[in-house]
């Protein structure tokens, strides 16, 4: 990387360079207002077992500990 985005040559030999862009994280729904396009909040090492929701948080299937205890 040349600090000013990535250089590099395509089929052709030609030289290609691609500007870095800075891609906000998503802001989530919150039932009155729509969230925003974005990355992913990237999820805590204990988040595994987790799905993100609509409104960008990382949150527990409670259906799972549900299905557990009637087991």
């Amino acid at each position: 990387m040349n600090g000013k985005g990535w250089t590099w040559y395509n089929q052709f030999g030609e030289i290609k360079i691609a500007a870095e862009v800075e891609v906000p994280v998503m802001i989530g729904a919150d039932g009155v207002t729509a969230g925003q396009a974005g990355l992913v909040p990237a999820p805590a090492a204990t988040d595994n077992k987790k799905y993100l929701r609509g409104d960008g948080t990382w949150v527990q299937d409670d259906t799972a500990i549900y299905l557990s205890l009637w087991n």
